[in-house]
């Protein structure tokens, strides 16, 4: 493939090697894509990803410290635990991340979010549980096990939803602020056109 070299400078008069404005957006988006990212990565990309690895730290340390508690009260003596389970803990929490995107990222009703958290927290059990069973963490037929595997699952899910939810209202505040602010500057400037 034939590389195409401009600067920067003629890049945004039009001009250069690439031709004319209509070349050079062509050109930034063949740049786009042998970078690997389709020309572009959306801010919106960017947050859910950057959200799914918050989640995952949240979580996989919310288990870690369930997990203390609750070997120390069903498991307590000379229990000595297999490497194993570190990776099980991490496998885990980066399943239950995944269902981040049970969540839209538009606005929905209050019933639809109302629903699509109902629809997390079941979600969040079944592979916890689904977990706890299939790498043998506990016994199922003992109701004290179970109850307290479901328990820890709820503390930690009400925990990492609410830094969640903060962390989201943070930038809502952030962004209205700077709206406010943006809307105050154009009417400033509207006034002063005025004179």
């Amino acid at each position: 493939m034939k590389e195409l070299w401009e600067t920067g400078e003629d890049r945004y008069r039009g001009r250069g090697r690439a031709g004319s404005v209509s070349e050079s957006v062509k050109l930034e988006n063949r740049r786009g894509k042998q970078r690997g990212n389709g020309g572009y990565m959306t801010e919106s990309i960017k947050k859910r990803v950057m959200e799914l690895l918050l989640t995952f730290c949240m979580v996989t340390t919310g288990s870690v410290f369930v997990c203390a508690v609750y070997n120390k009260v069903f498991w307590s003596g000379d229990t000595f635990l297999d490497e194993a389970i570190l990776w099980q803990l991490l496998a885990m929490a980066f399943v239950c991340s995944l269902g981040n995107f049970i969540h839209p990222y538009r606005e929905v009703s209050r019933r639809r979010a109302v629903f699509n958290k109902g629809l997390h927290y079941v979600y969040i059990n079944v592979v916890v549980l689904g977990c706890g069973y299939g790498f043998g963490w506990m016994d199922i037929e003992n109701i004290f096990m179970l109850a307290a595997m479901m328990f820890g699952i709820l503390v930690v899910f009400v925990t990492v939803s609410f830094v969640i939810w903060r962390l989201h209202e943070r930038e809502t505040e952030n962004l209205n602020r700077k709206l406010r602010e943006y809307q105050q500057t154009g009417k400033n400037r509207l006034g002063q056109s005025d004179l």
